[in-house]
């Protein structure tokens, strides 16, 4: 993370609704410069007079699933007032304590370390009472959906502390909400590992290649939310060198059994991991999930639920640049290690269907179009072919391309039938606004002449592009779909995704990164469309996520116009430039001091001498 950051927050989250808080205090003495306004457990401090909209979208987010026994409060001024800051406080949080809190979280960078001139903030609020407070020791960001975050920089301390009066305040962690994986992660977790910096980000891990520039509160790292069900090992970052699969695998091994069977790797700078994470399935014996790209929260208010709070995190991918560009049909897929013979076919995990009301079809990821032909979800994009027949290994095994989506359609080598034009004019029609710029028609069976008029013609009127006859420039790769490692010996694979094995039918199972409090209901699917029977897991220790498909389609996505700096990542309708901010900091006019080597003396009692 870069250096230091405006003391006024900024936030970049979902639209929030004005007037809906109480404004309180009587505006007498010191206490006048300072206004309380806030409802449900989220209180603000800011200048009197205004109503900041990055704290109202800030304590919108911090509003989600927020449980009642404690009150947050985001400091936006009186910074170096504390005792200011706590009268003007103190009716608020009386109310609070009265409707039940006895937790209080106080949104402030520095709030825990002591100063040379006065004790820590959070330290004077904890010795007021009647609170335990927790409070961060350096910088704070709030990522997308209410993780509080507070990292170690390298010339400061972070994590968030613990002040209950009478006692030594302790760590308690980097993430608030703290989720069972964390203590896991930070204990465990390497430094450095194969040449490579591992750092913590709201969603578990990102590893960089040494000598990688450092990025600001800003970056895409930090707009990816947290996932109760395991952490996200991001690889690389916009313009990075690559990553080796050794550094990867000496991270995920370093990991307890238990978790280490629930990370799942992440392109951080728009490369496919698909050959690195074959390649640290092999290195671990283990099998090893992968996603298409980066899973963030659209903004999308038909989703939200009746407090408009945001629902399921959705796979997106992203440029060389870091440009958020079309949402992949195939979202997550596991490698499997290889047993000395040809590697296996990755299995296809979370998926989702280019459109909806289709029947699902015999194969993995197949909806029927009609009795005859069907569409199949690649990592590529899309095949049609006929009913019942498993994707051509040539299709199956591109490359997932952030600037291209491709729909291939027939057998290479096969005649094609004319009862393929009818379907296919349906598809086109049916697909979303978001990928069809994106989208590459190219004609795979051995068709003619007429053939290829048709299908150029079929696809110019729906404002698609056809790929010349005999092209086979989707067929390989880009800058962005560059291997991040170079793997080990090469084998053949055989790349038709198969199926993981189904525990439950889809219907009952949620797509993963989703906490189902933040879920509203979605219509159901059969369980075939999303999950079907295939060959048993792998071996080993680890605990696997279970193949899921998205029951509907969304509406097309896009990336809000960027704001002011510090602003956060929205994405509503078509993909546009990514905003210039993601994430939301919060700094004291002045920096915070380091630690001393030994214990921290404060006015009223003693600080532990190291994080813990």
């Amino acid at each position: 993370m870069g250096g230091s950051c405006n003391p006024e927050p900024t936030m970049s989250g979902r639209s929030a609704r004005r007037g809906s808080g109480r404004r309180r205090g009587d505006r007498h003495g010191d206490e006048a410069a300072l206004e309380v306004t806030g409802a449900d457990g989220v209180l603000a401090v800011h200048a009197a007079g205004q109503s900041p909209d990055h704290l109202v979208g800030v304590a919108a987010e911090l509003r989600q699933g927020r449980p009642t026994d404690h009150v947050t409060v985001l400091v936006g001024a009186g910074f170096e007032a504390p005792e200011t800051l706590r009268a003007r406080l103190a009716p608020a949080l009386a109310e609070a304590h009265a409707a039940g809190a006895r937790e209080l979280r106080l949104v402030m960078s520095g709030a825990a370390a002591d100063r040379p001139d006065r004790p820590a903030a959070a330290r004077a609020f904890s010795e007021a009472g009647p609170f335990e407070v927790l409070a961060p020791r350096g910088l704070v960001v709030v990522a997308p959906g209410g993780t509080l975050f507070a990292p170690d920089l390298p010339d400061t301390p972070g994590g968030w502390w613990n002040f209950s009066s009478g006692l030594v305040p302790r760590r308690v962690g980097t993430r608030l909400p703290e989720p069972q994986w964390q203590a896991a992660v930070e204990r465990t977790a390497p430094a450095v590992a194969g040449g490579c910096v591992v750092e913590q980000i709201p969603a578990g891990l990102l590893v960089l290649p040494t000598g990688t520039p450092p990025e600001g509160a800003s970056a895409l790292r930090y707009a990816v939310p947290p996932d109760a069900a395991g952490p996200l090992l991001v690889v690389g970052s916009s313009r990075t060198a690559t990553v080796p699969a050794d550094a990867l695998a000496e991270v995920i091994a370093a990991l307890p059994a238990q978790v280490r069977g629930t990370v799942r790797l992440v392109p951080g700078g728009g490369a496919d991991l698909l050959p690195v994470g074959r390649h640290v399935a092999d290195l671990l014996g283990i099998p090893v999930q992968v996603l298409s790209g980066l899973p963030l929260l659209l903004d999308d208010p038909e989703r939200a639920d009746d407090r408009g709070r945001a629902g399921t995190p959705r796979v997106v991918l992203t440029d060389e640049t870091g440009e958020p560009s079309w949402r992949p049909y195939v979202e997550t897929v596991t490698c499997v290690p290889s047993d000395g013979g040809a590697a296996p076919a990755p299995r296809l995990g979370t998926w989702r269907p280019p459109v909806s009301g289709l029947r699902p079809g015999l194969e993995p990821g197949a909806m029927m179009l009609d009795r005859k032909w069907e569409v199949v979800v690649t990592r590529a994009g899309l095949w049609i072919g006929p009913n019942g027949l498993a994707v051509p290994e040539d299709i199956a095994a591109r490359p997932v391309l952030p600037e291209l989506m491709t729909v291939d359609v027939g057998v290479p080598g096969e005649p094609l039938d004319d009862s393929v034009w009818e379907p296919l004019d349906r598809l086109f029609t049916a697909l979303q606004d978001d990928v069809r710029e994106r989208t590459l028609v190219q004609l795979q069976g051995d068709g003619s002449d007429d053939d290829l008029r048709a299908v150029r013609r079929l696809a110019v009127v729906h404002g698609l592009a056809v790929a010349p006859r005999g092209w086979q420039g989707a067929a390989g790769t880009s800058a962005a779909a560059e291997p991040a490692v170079a793997p080990g010996p090469v084998v053949r694979p055989d790349f038709a995704l198969q199926a993981e094995p189904a525990e439950e039918p889809a219907e009952n199972v949620r797509p993963e990164n989703v906490r189902p409090e933040h879920v509203r209901p979605e219509p159901a699917v059969s369980p075939a469309a999303g999950q079907q029977p295939g060959p048993g897991t792998g071996s080993g220790t680890a605990q696997h996520h279970e193949p899921k498909q998205e029951h509907e389609p969304e509406p097309e996505q896009k990336a809000a116009p960027g704001g002011a700096a510090g602003g956060a990542l929205r994405l509503v309708a078509e993909p546009v430039p990514r905003p210039p901010a993601v994430t939301v900091t919060f700094t004291p006019p002045a920096a915070t001091p380091p630690p001393p080597p030994a214990q921290q003396p404060g006015a009223h009692g003693e600080m532990s001498s190291s994080p813990g």
